[in-house]
């Protein structure tokens, strides 16, 4: 089910990661596998050194393919270092950006992370860039309550938020924030790197076995149904194939809530190592 947010814009409710895809041969397989399944939003950011090959390789399936670019949702971020750069524009970067890509314009374009002496500017210039139609969708990302804050008075509110959330860091306060706000809430790292932890549950075990799933097509649904929209990456092509099949079926309110109690605050990325006095 897409996410549509105040424009009408339809958000797809699976994005397909680009992070530490460097090679041009997987990533292709993995995106056109992706494609054949319906995956129609595709993540990338300037530091994932992605856009590039992710541009070379949707404009190829456009050339042989009935894929429309109006069907597809690309999305790509504004790095701290272009943040704080003091000689070029967000303006030039997002050019830059949307040439790497090869199209004439982003579905979404994401502050990276809430850089303290940069955050409130850059997002005045995001708005300023969605007002001339180069981006459909803007937002900010590794942010929570007290950031959002802070930009709701700054011309547009966040469209998206996209953190880290899987269930060992259900980010609560967040997501709640943002459906109160009709913020689309995106969730990256969505299965934890299924972290040992995870693999050990006998909470999703369990669940796994009555609902005759894997334990990440399990978390897939949990997100899902708790509102969120799955940002994942994989090398594995049968790996797009699970997480897609995952419409047929629906967890019961106990097992959602039982996948909730999971929550430790872990975290996979550390907010002071990116983004200092965070």
């Amino acid at each position: 089910m897409n996410h549509k947010i105040g424009n009408n814009i339809k958000i797809p409710p699976l994005f397909l990661g680009t992070y530490k895809h460097k090679k041009y041969t997987i990533l292709k397989e993995i995106v056109e596998i992706g494609l054949r399944h319906g995956i129609v939003g595709f993540d990338s950011a300037p530091s994932y050194n992605t856009e590039k090959l992710l541009g070379k390789i949707i404009r190829e399936n456009l050339n042989v393919s009935a894929i429309n670019r109006s069907n597809l949702f690309i999305s790509t971020k504004i790095d701290p270092w272009q943040m704080q750069s003091s000689n070029k524009s967000i303006d030039y970067y997002v050019d830059q950006a949307i040439k790497n890509l090869g199209i004439d314009y982003l579905d979404q374009l994401l502050i990276h992370w809430p850089i303290p002496d940069s955050f409130e500017n850059t997002w005045d210039s995001f708005v300023k860039i969605y007002e001339t139609g180069k981006v459909k969708v803007i937002g900010v990302c590794n942010v929570r309550r007290r950031h959002l804050l802070d930009l709701m008075d700054i011309g547009i509110p966040p469209m998206v938020v996209q953190n880290e959330r899987h269930p060992l860091r259900t980010d609560e306060d967040t997501l709640k924030f943002c459906q109160d706000n009709q913020i689309t809430y995106e969730a990256y790292s969505p299965v934890g790197q299924m972290n040992i932890q995870l693999q050990n549950s006998k909470t999703l075990n369990n669940l796994a076995l009555k609902y005759n799933k894997s334990l990440g097509q399990i978390i897939m649904r949990w997100h899902i149904e708790t509102g969120s929209v799955p940002v994942f990456m994989t090398t594995k092509p049968s790996r797009i194939k699970e997480y897609t099949e995952i419409s047929n079926f629906s967890l019961a309110d106990e097992d959602v809530k039982s996948i909730s109690s999971l929550n430790k605050d872990y975290k996979i990325f550390l907010e002071s190592i990116s983004c200092p006095g965070f």
